[in-house]
């Protein structure tokens, strides 16, 4: 689960922001409801909540939230072959509105989150700081703490780095650091490297151990979790997880159902075979080098090609329509599907951003339902982060205050803010219309537009 996400000096954020998903104990009946886990901590219940809602005008930097997550993934799955800046497929950018001569400030981000390893609660924390002008990498640090009946354990570290030194490491994995010590390091992350650059049977004795079982399992939440939803249809992945998975078309008919889209099944014809006999025969490819003809044949073949249907029924026939000549609306569920399938049933993040656009809204309703209906209806823990543009979406019967963040950017300084609803106290769940306020300005977080 993520607890929080931190971000310093990043795109439009200059100063520190917390994204929280933790927060104390409340009354409130729906933020009750939205808890996935409670645990003790100084004498004080912490609860880890299931959602959260980023609110905010076009160009406040809303969107630079998931992108902070996404550079976090990039880096933990790409840096250990980093030896260059020129190895660097998607460099991480500062504050944008400052003067070039102003002194450099590195680039954080980090996360707090709740895992299971060995049966046990942590919390775990990670940050990585990078000098945005030399892509160089300042400061990393990986700890973790355990959760008890009670309290919280006192903080162990995995790793400290500063530049190209490991300055600190827990002894259980001493002999993995050694190793990774003897490289230039400068652009990669130490995270990256003791996942995917080390030989596991020469270092077996050092992974069996719990930093190294918490490495692991921090970095498949990275590349499991940190992922963004866009909006472009694509349909790629779709056709091979219904024919694989049963279970997946079963909730997809449903889902389909269920949002009105009248769709009662689908059909799917894979035509690899067919085109790649195709290709073969074309005379073009006669004019290709042999070993590049074959490479282009065999990867096609290796890359299935499929057609899809959706068949509407009407008075017990049925009608087969090409996804292309299905809506926007319909497309964009069908990319999308897959994603919530995962996020509701094993426990993953859904991240969404511009979730408003091409649903109506009360699809948008039925998406946000199934989330904060999951918990209960089978004890999975997925969690969303949805970024829209959709004041209707400030409801009381979906979020606690503490589950709306705005983001609004400051006139002077083109820097974005984020500040929680739960940060106006005189507003009520029950004698407080969210919505109207939101639209009247009272809450910050909208454009001025002049007419």
């Amino acid at each position: 689960m993520l607890s929080r996400l931190f971000i310093e000096n990043f795109l439009s954020f200059k100063g520190k922001h917390e994204i929280s998903f933790n927060h104390g104990s409340s009354n409130a009946r729906i933020f009750k409801n939205n808890i996935l886990f409670e645990y003790e901590e100084f004498g004080k219940k912490r609860v880890i909540l299931n959602g959260l809602l980023v609110l905010g005008a076009n160009a406040s930097g809303k969107s630079n939230i998931v992108n902070a997550m996404s550079s976090m993934k990039s880096i933990y799955l790409n840096s250990f072959d980093y030896n260059t800046l020129s190895d660097i497929n998607s460099t991480v950018k500062e504050f944008m509105f400052k003067e070039r001569s102003e002194e450099s400030i590195p680039t954080t981000l980090g996360t707090e989150t709740i895992q299971s390893v060995n049966n046990d609660n942590y919390k775990i924390n990670y940050e990585i700081s990078i000098d945005s002008r030399t892509q160089k990498i300042i400061y990393e640090t990986l700890s973790y703490s355990k959760i008890l009946k009670t309290t919280v354990a006192s903080s162990t570290n995995i790793f400290v780095r500063k530049n190209g030194k490991i300055n600190h490491f827990s002894s259980n994995i001493k002999q993995i650091i050694k190793k990774i010590e003897q490289d230039n390091i400068e652009y990669k992350s130490l995270l990256s490297l003791l996942n995917f650059d080390l030989n596991k049977d020469f270092f077996k004795e050092e992974m069996e151990s719990i930093e190294y079982d918490i490495v692991q399992q921090f970095g498949l939440f990275l590349s499991d979790n940190f992922f963004t939803v866009d909006s472009t249809p694509r349909h790629d992945v779709f056709p091979e997880k219904l024919l694989e998975n049963p279970d997946f078309k079963e909730y997809i008919l449903e889902s389909l159902h269920d949002f009105d889209f009248s769709i009662s099944d689908f059909s799917i014809q894979d035509m690899s075979l067919d085109l790649s006999e195709a290709l073969e025969n074309n005379k073009l490819m006669n004019d290709l080098p042999d070993f590049l003809r074959k490479q282009v044949i065999n990867d096609l073949k290796r890359q299935n090609q499929y057609i899809v249907h959706a068949i509407h029924e009407i008075d017990n026939v049925e009608y087969p329509l090409g996804l292309g000549s299905e809506s926007n609306g319909t497309r964009k569920f069908l990319k999308n599907s897959f994603d919530i399938y995962e996020a509701l049933f094993s426990e993953k993040i859904y991240v969404a951003d511009e979730f408003d656009s091409k649903y109506h809204f009360n699809i948008q309703k039925g998406i946000i339902n199934k989330f904060i209906n999951n918990y209960y209806d089978n004890g999975k823990k997925s969690q969303f982060l949805i970024v829209s543009h959709n004041p209707l979406l400030l409801n009381q019967q979906y979020f606690a205050k503490e589950q709306v963040l705005f983001v609004e950017k400051e006139r002077d300084t083109q820097e974005s803010i984020t500040y929680p609803l739960s940060d106006f106290k005189e507003i009520t769940y029950n004698n407080h219309n969210w919505a109207n306020m939101y639209l009247e300005g009272r809450l910050g977080a909208i454009p001025e537009v002049i007419i």
